[in-house]
């Protein structure tokens, strides 16, 4: 029995993510083992988060033109015509253009729960 402590680092893409855990309870090898493990698992969530984030930022780099000529079309959409004269197509056209604009306007968080790029 041995009290604890585990380091892991993971470098990915120039950036280094380290994890630190420790106990003052008295363990076993295998228990420290386990303690090991789930340090090399935060490391990895904390580069996969990083890499969802790299992937965000770059969506909304990308879709910074396309987002800007798809409300144009949505506004004129709505100048132009009343809401019960919209077309399945506008409609779809204003939906699309509402899950953009919440993409493009939304702030990374880093929380688990984040949902995945869509493209």
């Amino acid at each position: 029995m041995v009290k604890s402590s585990v380091k892991i680092m993971r470098s990915y893409d120039y950036n280094h993510f380290e994890v630190c855990l420790s106990t003052d309870d008295d363990l076993t090898l295998p228990q420290v083992n386990e303690m090991r493990k789930d340090a090399a698992r935060l490391a990895e969530d904390a580069v996969k988060q990083y890499r969802q984030y790299q992937r965000y930022e770059q969506f909304k780099q990308n879709s910074q033109y396309s987002f800007e000529q798809l409300e144009r079309e949505v506004e004129f959409i709505k100048n132009s015509f009343p809401e019960s004269e919209f077309t399945v197509e506008h409609k779809a056209k204003i939906k699309d253009f509402e899950n953009k604009k919440h993409m493009i306007n939304r702030d990374f968080d880093y929380e688990d729960d984040w949902e995945e790029i869509p493209f």
